[in-house]
């Protein structure tokens, strides 16, 4: 029992203080080198821990704790990944016996995101309380060959939002700590870290282009009831990456006030959708940063938002409902809607573009068409 015990956590005891080391191995740890990007073979468990016998063969259930732990692939319409506690699962939607896992983190799994092209897993977890610091490191994964290639720091309290710019460059994250990090993936440093003044809710990238010798790049940040456009540039001047927040621009009158849950962008990257926790989804337009309209759609919030292919939209209500709207601008109308057991806490749009996951809070997971809105367990 003390041998699986052993084994089972996440790492043995290392060096003369007889404590373990965090989120390293002991082979990484006496080949770190000054560069802060690890490769895969640097973290790999010990032999010990992979030489246990007692292997995981199969876990089920899904805590529905946290949002965005339920996400799709986007290079395989079967594959989808979740957070089974501390650790990630790699599942097919066709096969229930499929079953690969991602260990390493030792808390909670709290937040995960995948990359446009589908190559890259990131992962992170509520603040661990096993060290000082209650640190809450992102994992970032392979996912062909499901080999951890970098560990990334600079959260705490615990990973709220993760999100992969489109050429894979760059991941954003922020925590429960109002703390906003940007790591190039290239190297694995932080090139951008700045606290906030409230926690931020909402975050997603929104657009890149080419400026002289270097690409410049958009966000889309919410920070308390505000929206803001983060533009993400390089100053050549102080050889260092920046992000100015400009917020959007609201009626004079001041009396629209929401607190955000979701966002997502339109094709055409002309409009920005935000769900609100009154039930609403408020419509931005991007290039000129202007609020635009307000459309009411359910009850207890929205909580998640895809859009599709034809830019109709999917909102996924505190309720329990799934509503398919469809329009521009400031016209909008609601086409169907379907019902689920309870809160719907995330939608994650399959690569095929025909279907939705749809994670609960009661723990279940259901497929839903697209065109029919029918769901499925």
């Amino acid at each position: 029992l003390k041998r699986f015990l052993n084994s089972m956590s996440a790492r043995n005891p290392v060096g003369a203080s007889n404590r373990a080391e965090l989120f390293t191995s002991r082979e990484s740890k006496q080949q770190e080198s000054s560069s802060s990007l690890a490769t895969a073979d640097q973290y790999e468990r010990d032999d010990a821990d992979n030489n246990s016998p007692l292997q995981l063969e199969h876990m089920l259930g899904y805590s529905g704790d946290f949002k965005k732990t339920v996400v799709a692939a986007q290079n395989d319409e079967n594959i989808y990944y979740k957070g089974l506690g501390c650790l990630v699962s790699i599942e097919n939607l066709n096969d229930p016996h499929s079953q690969r896992f991602l260990r390493g983190h030792d808390m909670p799994i709290s937040v995960l995101a995948v990359s446009a092209s589908g190559n890259f897993i990131a992962s992170s977890q509520v603040g661990t309380v096993h060290f000082k610091g209650y640190a809450s490191p992102v994992f970032v994964w392979r996912s062909d060959t499901c080999k951890r290639i970098a560990v990334l720091r600079g959260l705490t309290v615990r990973a709220n939002l993760l999100s992969f710019s489109h050429d894979e460059r760059f991941l954003c994250g922020c925590d429960e700590d109002a703390q906003l990090c940007v790591w190039d993936l290239s190297t694995g440093e932080v090139v951008f870290s700045q606290k906030q003044l409230n926690v931020m809710s909402v975050l997603t990238w929104a657009d890149q282009h080419k400026v002289g010798h270097y690409y410049s790049y958009e966000a889309v940040v919410g920070i308390g009831s505000v929206l803001h456009q983060g533009l993400f540039t390089y100053d050549p001047m102080r050889v260092q990456w920046l992000m100015k927040l400009k917020p959007y621009q609201m009626p004079t009158s001041g009396s629209i006030k929401r607190s955000f849950n979701c966002v997502s962008i339109s094709n055409d990257k002309t409009f920005v959708y935000v769900g609100t926790s009154a039930g609403e989804i408020m419509i931005y337009r991007r290039d000129t940063c202007v609020f635009r309209a307000i459309i009411p759609v359910c009850t207890n919030g929205v909580q998640d938002l895809v859009t599709l292919q034809d830019d109709s939209l999917l909102a996924a209500g505190g309720d329990g409902s799934v509503h398919k709207l469809a329009g521009r601008d400031m016209s909008w109308q609601k086409l169907q809607e379907m019902k689920l057991d309870s809160m719907v806490k995330s939608l994650s749009l399959s690569a095929n573009h025909s279907e939705v996951l749809a994670s609960c809070s009661s723990g279940a997971i259901h497929r839903c068409l697209v065109d029919s809105l029918t769901a499925s367990p």
